[in-house]
């Protein structure tokens, strides 16, 4: 639906008519929301009084979240100790895991296969598209049972990494029924966050500006960011383009592999 956001005597704050799409809206102060008519009129008797969904909040997510995925109407979202699950596109939340750990990223896989990481070798697996998972951790190679991760990224359903403190890299080629070591003395840099479209053009971000790359889902390198912040989130556009962004506002770009960021 389109909805027009108004106030109590029909104006906004900012002027303008500002029309959201979608079944969710926040809103704040002293928002009102209003149907559109069919014949478009923007007068205010064109609009009548509607409810939106009530909001629902999971037991144990008053912490921070930090990170949040879904496929179709299955969402999963993770944070201080807690994973929780959404099967109906977020109206309604149920608390799945509840952890010792700070759960940092998850990941779906697919519709029904995910993954989850956190701080003291939080690992877990879900089959059921986020309605239920299972500790992974005795998997993990030997001395990452306790390990700091912070970010889990799959290309495809048996094909996957985890990132995380002291440059960290496992990579799994069996759905992570088994991980190996990547990218030893490439960085000692906490990395934050991985992406990828394509499974072999794969960049990581973390602190300090660390920006690390493989062309081939195997062999990693450090790019020049030219910055020195942290960067903590990325998103990969393309195998050849990539965003990151870090403390303080900053957002990095490129369109040439990460032969430079600007």
């Amino acid at each position: 639906n389109n909805l027009k956001i108004t106030g109590e005597d029909g104006t906004l704050d900012h002027p303008g008519t500002y029309f959201l799409k979608g079944f969710r809206t926040f809103l704040k102060g002293d928002i009102s929301y209003k149907d559109q008519t069919s014949t478009g009129s923007l007068d205010r008797d064109g609009y009548t009084q509607t409810a939106l969904p009530a909001l629902t909040t999971p037991v144990g997510t008053l912490g921070q979240l930090r990170g949040v995925d879904f496929v179709g109407n299955n969402v999963s979202a993770c944070g201080d100790q807690t994973i929780a699950y959404s099967p109906d596109a977020g109206r309604s939340w149920s608390t799945i895991v509840t952890s010792s750990s700070s759960i940092c990223g998850v990941d779906m896989a697919d519709a029904l296969r995910g993954f989850a990481v956190g701080t003291v070798g939080a690992a877990y697996k879900t089959t059921s598209g986020g309605a239920g998972w299972t500790n992974f951790n005795s998997y993990l190679p030997v001395g990452y049972d306790s390990h700091n991760f912070y970010a889990v990224k799959f290309s495809s359903i048996n094909t996957g990494w985890i990132v995380g403190a002291a440059g960290a890299i496992l990579y799994t080629v069996s759905s992570g029924l088994s991980w190996t070591i990547q990218g030893a003395l490439v960085t000692p840099q906490q990395l934050n966050s991985i992406d990828t479209v394509d499974g072999a053009s794969v960049w990581s971000v973390g602190a300090n500006g660390e920006i690390i790359y493989t062309s081939d889902g195997v062999n990693w390198s450090q790019q020049a960011s030219g910055v020195s912040y942290d960067l903590r989130a990325l998103c990969a556009l393309s195998a050849s383009s990539a965003i990151t962004a870090g403390d303080g506002g900053g957002l990095l770009k490129t369109t040439d592999s990460g032969a430079t960021w600007v």
